[in-house]
């Protein structure tokens, strides 16, 4: 790496010029940094020798608390490359020395299908109950908080840097006026400390959410064997005695285990203890029994997330658990491209992959003319480093001036209320059905009506 002390006024004329000006104080390191001498001094990293060619500095390494100042010159006097970040990483002496000694490239081992089943979970969790998983393209899967911190764990970033990375990821939606998720972000780090119990120590995961021992210790069975023991079954159904003597129905065909699912669920939910983290993971463990080792049965699970609003998560975590190679192939390869992009390479003296960095789009969220002007590499997305080497994808923000129709929460809300109309249809239509009450047939002048209303559409 190659490195050059620089001051303010020296940085512009670097950055407007697109070259050194000076070669005095360039020189190469192996991967030291310069300690800092005051407000004005600026280190500028480069991978390679910076002479060869008009090549823009990888990185700046300021004091932490000049950051905001340093973007806010940065964007007043440098306007022709904001936002700043999309070429060049800022960060503290500290970030920088952790990520400049982490591997290129994220290695996840065994639990890589379990965090990959996470991530689809996820995913799944936040699309309309109609929507067809296998149409939806892998961005929607790098959205996720998941992805976000299964990369930044395959990296071997340390607990600290893990937790700034959930929370960034929650504080970006909130910049860029992201709509409200079905779930909260505790009840996702409940599925992630099975994670962590289950690295061992490789993982340094934040244990913010823990779950029973009961569930740790059915997930480790499950890695292990496949199944869960019979010991842990006992145990795990202690308080549900509508799941407890379902076990020994697993053996018999995927047929009979689809229905096993959907009587154990309306079993679950009629129980007064079907809020328990047991309850919801055991449905989800007994939906993955269905085809072990595969997502297949995402839309069998979607007309239950009223109930149980985390149940894909624990689905695509039990999934990968039993999966023995087996999960990529699943979903018209929506898991091969996310796993692509989650075990990518990156290093921090590589130009960034993103649209922005985290620190300048805090600076710049409460100013409408500089969103209207952000550039992105795919209209209507914004891609942010939440921490160097780990993006995270948003729907981009839309300003006041841009909108020519009804507000831009209108869509969500639509949506979330078609999602709950959704839902209380098939509620009714499973209460007839349980009730033995025959189903109305259309009347023809009603469908004469839908056929005119497709005729015209």
């Amino acid at each position: 790496m190659w490195t050059k002390k620089v001051s303010r006024s020296e940085l512009a004329e670097i950055l407007n010029s697109g070259r050194l000006s000076s070669h005095v104080g360039l020189y190469e390191s192996e991967a030291s940094l310069i300690a800092l001498g005051g407000r004005n001094e600026i280190e500028l990293l480069w991978s390679d020798d910076p002479r060869r060619d008009s090549r823009f500095p990888a990185a700046m390494i300021v004091d932490r608390e000049e950051q905001r100042d340093l973007l806010a010159w940065l964007n007043t006097y440098s306007r022709s490359i904001r936002p700043v970040t999309a070429y060049c990483r800022i960060s503290d002496r500290q970030t920088a020395a952790e990520t400049l000694a982490i591997k290129n490239s994220p290695r996840l081992g065994r639990l890589e299908d379990a965090c990959l089943g996470l991530i689809v979970g996820e995913t799944a969790t936040y699309l309309p109950s109609k929507k067809d998983l296998r149409s939806v393209t892998h961005t929607a899967c790098l959205s996720t908080m998941s992805f976000s911190v299964a990369r930044a764990a395959g990296f071997g970033f340390d607990k600290r840097i893990i937790s700034e990375v959930q929370t960034r990821w929650a504080q970006s939606r909130t910049l860029i006026g992201s709509s409200p998720l079905p779930i909260n972000g505790a009840s996702l780090l409940a599925a992630w400390s099975v994670i962590r119990h289950l690295s061992k120590g490789e993982f340094n995961l934040p244990l913010d959410e823990p779950v029973s021992p009961l569930i740790l210790d059915a997930c480790t069975q499950i890695v292990s064997n496949g199944v869960i023991g019979e010991s842990e079954w006992r145990a795990l159904t202690k308080d549900l005695a509508g799941l407890a003597p379902l076990q020994e129905e697993l053996k018999g065909p995927r047929e009979e285990r689809l229905l096993l699912f959907e009587r154990a669920a309306n079993d679950a939910r009629q129980s007064r203890t079907y809020k328990s983290g047991s309850a919801e993971f055991l449905c989800a463990y007994l939906a993955s029994s269905i085809s072990p080792g595969t997502l297949d049965h995402l839309h069998v699970l979607q007309p239950y997330l009223y109930t149980f609003p985390t149940l894909l998560i624990w689905y695509g975590l039990c999934a990968g658990l039993s999966s023995r190679d087996t999960l990529g192939a699943t979903l018209n390869g929506l898991v091969r491209r996310v796993k692509r992009e989650l075990v990518r390479e990156e290093h921090f003296l590589q130009a960034p992959a993103c649209d922005i960095g985290f620190a300048e789009l805090a600076l710049m969220s409460s100013s409408t003319r500089e969103w209207s002007e952000l550039r992105t590499n795919n209209p209507g997305q914004i891609v942010v480093e939440l921490f160097p080497c780990i993006n995270s994808h948003y729907r981009s923000p839309r300003s006041d001036n841009t909108l020519e129709g009804p507000s831009a929460e209108v869509g969500p809300a639509l949506n979330e209320l078609a999602n709950l109309l959704d839902r209380t249809s098939e509620s009714i239509s499973r209460f007839r059905r349980a009730a033995g009450i025959i189903e109305p047939r259309t009347s023809e002048p009603d469908k004469e009506k839908k056929r005119g209303k497709k005729g015209t559409a």
